[in-house]
């Protein structure tokens, strides 16, 4: 049964999607993908910032930097990012759909299952034990592990190259 459990286990993380993608946009297109999102990028000089996007102008990008790898030289707070420096950057877009559908499915595979082990009278469970709480425990394991799936689905990275606008012919 344990070898049952954790190759089911190791299928569903198998199956987990990964959320990861890499796009291309032009500056004037940054705006709408990046506002209010959580954003880290590193500069020319090494320095690798991470906070939330608050706006796009045409010479800049402004954050509210939370992390810095150099107090220093980018200091916490609101500061501008000029356009030439802000090539490519990784924007975090997390969502709670994944989480809320892998616990209920880890729930409601974890009754039926939960149950067949609860009230198994000559297997591995049987004697005088709580059936009961086995069979909780069952359908509380199967959950948290659909929760812990769900929450690795739902962290999504996406790297976002800013190209040169065309050039108009």
């Amino acid at each position: 049964m344990k070898r049952a459990v954790s190759l089911f286990l190791t299928i569903l993380i198998g199956l987990t999607p990964v959320w990861a993608d890499e796009r291309r946009v032009y500056w004037n297109e940054l705006s709408a993908f990046v506002a209010d999102h959580a954003i880290a990028l590193t500069l020319p000089d090494g320095v690798r910032v991470e906070g939330r996007a608050i706006a796009v102008e045409p010479t800049q990008l402004v954050m509210d930097i939370r992390k810095t790898s150099d107090p220093g030289a980018h200091p916490r707070g609101r500061q501008s990012i000029p356009r030439s420096q802000a090539q490519k950057l990784v924007v975090n877009r997390p969502t709670i759909r994944w989480r809320i559908v892998g616990t209920t499915v880890g729930a409601v595979a974890g009754v039926p299952l939960g149950a067949v082990v609860a009230f198994e009278k000559n297997g591995i469970f049987g004697g005088k034990g709580s059936g009961t709480g086995i069979g909780v425990a069952f359908i509380a394991g199967l959950a948290s592990a659909g929760f812990l799936i769900g929450w690795a689905a739902d962290r999504r990275k996406t790297t976002v190259t800013i190209v040169s606008e065309p050039s108009p012919e």
